[in-house]
């Protein structure tokens, strides 16, 4: 499985927010079945710091590895600084992947 590093994302404060992340086989291109797979995501001002948000990953589309990051109204609006980290985990099983690490600007 190839981890979707260094992803950025502008999110407005006091909005609802999205983005659908597909998760690929190392090759890049296909798709990983998600089929059994959860997904947890997590927000903090820097990697390792102190995290400032959490949520579940929803598989939208398992057959094509799509899965999305919700973020509500309410959460957007605690970001309060211009610039945070996330990350989304999989869990499949025991196993727990990082499959993607980011940044969040905010405006």
């Amino acid at each position: 499985m190839d981890p979707a590093y260094d992803r950025q994302w502008t999110v407005v404060r006091g909005d609802d927010q999205s983005r659908a992340y597909q998760i690929t086989e190392d090759d890049g291109t296909t798709p990983v079945d998600l089929t059994g797979r959860t997904y947890a995501w997590s927000i903090s001002l820097q990697r390792g710091g102190t995290i400032v948000a959490t949520g579940t990953g929803t598989v939208s589309d398992a057959a094509n590895g799509y899965v999305e990051i919700t973020l509500t109204d309410t959460q957007t609006a605690l970001l309060t600084e211009p610039r945070y980290a996330f990350d989304l985990v999989e869990t499949y099983g025991t196993d727990e992947t990082t499959v993607v690490l980011g940044t969040i600007l905010t405006t």
